[in-house]
């Protein structure tokens, strides 16, 4: 026969109830564990769809809705999205060029999903790091955050990212991946990640960064802005990304509603390959940052914000499209409101726009100092016939404060940038030369710890070292660059005469 259970066997009552209670508080127990664990592991912010972060969960698989139009923008475009692989966040080293990178150096404490979410790409140096407090606030999304620290600026940008994690904003500590950048020849001492991850700021002790003076400034460094947006798209961890300036800050809940968007029929009734276009706006004076176009549409109707990188076009039509995108009230969901060709309506525009790491990388030989670092990227885009299709209701602004200064009237001219706070400095300036600095203890070894990957990456352009300590400044080296360059681009992609305007 089949025997009884424990709690019903014929044992002496007082040890029946006692078994029986043991096994009910276990299950208790566990059940409890259970929901916690749950909760801990898949708690999200409401404004993101759900499922969307995961603290300890890198191979969370979400797939695509499987009820969207069969026309959607996904499955004509992207059908491969759901197959995009979850990553798990490794830290590892490399050499680009002239510079050592140090990848997940200080990663974000949630990972994502790669194929229903966007990663923000952006680059810095820790003055201008506090930009990420709005930027995470309204982003709700992960963010890949490289930081150029050369020399003794490497020990001040962890110190600025550990400030602004542990005291100032959970969405950074949350969301923010950061990567480190620096010269060969300035090589820092790098303490291991896991150490600084262990330190605890003094969150009493504000960070002043108005009045700093950097090594990088001090040394005459030019900054390697293409080397940085190159750093931060590559390690993305999803299948979209939206590349852009860390003083740029987007409208908000633009990531649900970008894939809301790209679940319906498609506007193009071409298979040319596009990036999705955020107009940019400055917001003056002291006017609060806008959230949404219909608050966008009330500061530049009372002058209080104006466009950013205006398309330049014989076409009236192009001439007044920021107007155009402006007169359109944001009620609505967000859509697709123009696809044009660049080169044709929209040339020498360097806009901000979602794509994905199919896209030409930056070119790597252009500077911060010399301006127009992104028109060989718009340029390759050209040449390989790329749509841009405008959004409506989405947006990016740049805060009050933000004032630019032209410096140097040379080809590729010079500018001064400043974010809120902070003086205004000049970065580099004619005959300013790099400077090899070395110190005891600077050693290439301390880059790499045990599970970095150490590799040399090769980026076209870095024979010109005395172009590159020049900053570029005669006019003649500009122009040999520039032919260079086209010469290259256009073996690679084939001539275009209608992308010729880039470089009139």
């Amino acid at each position: 026969m089949r025997k009884h259970s424990v709690c019903w066997s014929r044992m002496p009552h007082r040890r029946r109830v006692t078994q029986c209670s043991l096994v009910f508080n276990i299950v208790l127990v566990l059940y409890i564990t259970t929901v916690y664990v749950t909760y801990k592991v898949y708690k999200c912010r409401p404004i993101l769809h759900q499922g969307i972060c995961s603290e300890h969960s890198p191979s969370m698989v979400v797939t695509v809705n499987d009820t969207m139009e069969e026309d959607s923008v996904l499955k004509k475009m992207y059908s491969d999205i759901s197959e995009c692989a979850n990553s798990v966040v490794r830290p590892s080293s490399y050499q680009r060029g002239h510079y050592w990178v140090l990848e997940n150096y200080l990663p974000a404490a949630y990972t994502f999903p790669c194929n229903n979410t966007i990663t923000y790409t952006t680059h810095a140096d820790y003055t201008f790091l506090n930009n990420l407090v709005p930027l995470t606030a309204r982003w709700q999304g992960p963010v890949s955050a490289a930081v150029y620290a050369p020399g003794t600026d490497f020990e001040r940008a962890v110190d600025t990212i550990m400030y602004l994690r542990d005291c100032i904003s959970d969405d950074i500590k949350n969301h923010v991946t950061f990567h480190m950048i620096f010269d060969v020849s300035h090589t820092p001492e790098v303490p291991p990640a896991e150490e600084v991850l262990t330190r605890k700021s003094e969150c009493s002790q504000q960070v002043n960064l108005s009045s700093v003076s950097t090594y990088r400034y001090q040394q005459g460094l030019l900054y390697p802005v293409n080397v940085a947006r190159n750093t931060a798209r590559l390690a993305a961890k999803t299948y979209f990304v939206l590349p852009s300036d860390i003083e740029l800050y987007p409208s908000i809940n633009f990531i649900p509603d970008f894939f809301e968007m790209m679940e319906k029929k498609d506007w193009s009734s071409t298979t040319k390959p596009r990036v999705y276009v955020l107009l940019s706006y400055d917001i003056k004076n002291n006017s609060s940052l806008p959230s949404t176009k219909n608050d966008l549409r009330h500061l530049v109707l009372t002058g209080e914000a104006h466009p950013l990188y205006i398309p330049s076009s014989s076409t009236s039509h192009t001439n007044y499209f920021p107007q155009d995108w402006i007169n359109r009230p944001g009620n609505s969901d967000m859509s697709v409101i123009q696809v044009g060709e660049i080169g044709s309506q929209y040339s020498r525009w360097e806009p901000v726009y979602v794509g994905t790491n199919a896209e030409p990388l930056y070119d790597e030989r252009l500077y911060w100092e010399g301006k127009k670092d992104r028109m060989i990227q718009m340029y390759a885009l050209c040449l390989s016939d790329y749509e841009l299709h405008i959004l409506d209701t989405a947006f990016m602004v740049r805060p009050p404060g933000h004032q630019q200064e032209v410096v140097s009237s040379s080809c590729y001219q010079q500018e001064v940038v400043s974010s809120p706070g902070h003086q205004q400095e000049v970065v580099s300036s004619p005959g300013h030369q790099q400077e090899v600095v070395s110190s005891p203890g600077h050693q290439l070894e301390m880059v790499s710890s045990p599970g970095h990957q150490q590799e040399v990456v090769s980026s076209p352009g870095y024979q010109h070292d005395e172009l590159l300590q020049s900053g570029w400044v005669e006019s003649k080296q500009c122009t040999l660059i520039m032919e260079e360059v086209i010469l290259q681009y256009n073996t690679v992609f084939g001539h275009k005469n209608i992308c010729s305007v880039f470089f009139d």
